[in-house]
């Protein structure tokens, strides 16, 4: 039925953040209903694709680049819905952004961006649509966002389909069983229980399919570990691998948070014991991970650096992964930290920390592990050695790749140099 004003003019429904998520799914059910829509989004080549999917269905919609923390943006864009289709009767708000971030981490720059997307985006654009509207005496503004509107689109991403495909085979499949699998609303979209169960039986049936291939036709393993850990810890050591197990053919991946081994292709992975493990598998322990202050000795010499209380006359150096890194230390060292002073400077990950620690910015705070190289060469000093700290190193296997030789041969070899690594530094 179509949507018609007073005079049969069609209404116009704007949709921002159109192009996938929620937005998507708003402008489809707004299109089934008469609408004209527009989709409105930063991504035009998105908005595009999503419009044409559609189309084939004989709906009235368009796309419309905009980007909602510009105003400039905005105003351009209305300013050619204006021009095509000289209304806007409705107006639905779903561009939004969302980083999750523990919040005492949570980055300035990141705050002020969500705000101007979430916030100043959705005042100046339904300004702009209430103008339209008060020339033709009627409009709607609905304002809706929310993070799992992203998860059908994240699945679009992942089999490279639009969203509309998606949310169409969801539909499908729904009238084949005869139930209703997702929960649709303004706020969310959620699997019903059937939609769960269907899901959870679905999971363990493509594990268990991929499981079965891989036992058949073994590929190249595939190690994951932290960036830092790659560079300072395991590139060193590969000749020695290739030199043991010459046929071995390992790839790399980079990761430091949880797995899904099939999905990621994930063979064997070394993470922080305060990680938590996949359900299925079992952590084998490698080795405590000690940790202390390091810094160059140009800067321990400038800043006269002989007791911790000259901490207090440093720059300390943080990273955004391990933001207590500095408490951990002086809990484990058995220090007090009330004159601590703060850190002066954070950085991403733990291998720029180190680089910075080397060229002087400062004192860092990192695993000895990945500064054994640096210490040995004297590019870096530990005025106050290394303690335990509250972490440990462990490994996970794929519980389908737990038999296979190639499997075991890396896992024994990871442990070896592990605690090779650990008796040559208590013993220098």
């Amino acid at each position: 039925m179509e949507q018609t004003n007073g005079n049969g003019t069609r209404r116009v429904a704007v949709v921002t953040g159109g192009a996938m998520g929620i937005g998507a799914d708003s402008a489809e059910q707004l299109a089934r209903r008469g609408y004209r829509v527009v989709l409105a989004d930063i991504n035009k080549d998105a908005a595009e694709e999503t419009a044409a999917a559609l189309r084939r269905d004989d709906l009235s919609v368009s796309a419309a680049q905009m980007d909602v923390s510009s105003p400039e943006s905005i105003a351009v864009a209305f300013e050619t819905i204006a021009q095509t289709h000289e209304r806007c009767d409705v107006l639905v708000n779903c561009a939004g952004i969302a980083t999750l971030v523990p919040f005492i981490d949570y980055p300035l720059d990141t705050f002020l961006k969500t705000m101007q997307v979430n916030v100043t985006g959705t005042l100046l654009c339904a300004q702009h649509a209430a103008r339209l509207m008060v020339r033709n005496r009627w409009g709607r503004i609905v304002n809706i966002a929310s993070v799992a509107g992203m998860r059908v689109g994240d699945a679009a991403q992942e089999l490279s389909v639009t969203h509309g495909a998606i949310s169409r085979h969801i539909r499908s499949l729904e009238d084949n069983l005869g139930v209703l699998l997702l929960l649709r609303n303004a706020h969310s979209t959620e699997p019903t229980p059937e939609g769960a169960r269907l899901a959870d039986g679905l999971s363990r049936a493509f594990n268990l399919i991929q499981t079965s291939v891989e036992q058949v036709r073994p590929g190249p393993l595939t190690l994951s570990c932290s960036a830092s850990i790659m560079m300072y810890w395991l590139l060193p050591r590969l000749g020695r691998l290739h030199r043991r197990h010459p046929g071995l053919e390992v790839g790399f991946n980079t990761g430091y948070d949880e797995v899904d081994f099939t999905r990621d292709n994930i063979s064997v992975a070394i993470r922080l014991s305060t990680i938590r493990a996949p359900r299925e598998i079992e952590p084998h322990p490698l080795v405590d991970e000690w940790v202390g202050p390091v810094c160059a000795p140009e800067y321990m010499r400038a800043t006269r650096m002989t007791s911790v209380g000259d901490l207090e006359r440093t720059r300390l150096l943080a990273t955004n992964t391990r933001p207590a890194a500095w408490d951990d230390w002086y809990a484990a060292a058995g220090h007090a930290a009330a004159r601590r002073p703060p850190v002066a400077e954070s950085f991403e990950h733990f291998y720029l920390q180190i680089q910075a620690a080397k060229c002087g910015l400062g004192v860092a705070n990192v695993p000895r592990m990945l500064v054994r190289g640096e210490l040995d060469s004297g590019a870096l000093v530990a005025p106050f050695g290394f303690v335990p700290g509250p972490r440990k190193l462990v490994l996970w296997v794929a519980p389908h790749l737990e038999a296979r030789p190639q499997a075991s041969a890396l896992v024994e070899w990871l442990k070896d140099e592990f605690n090779q690594a650990e008796a040559n530094a208590l013993s220098s």
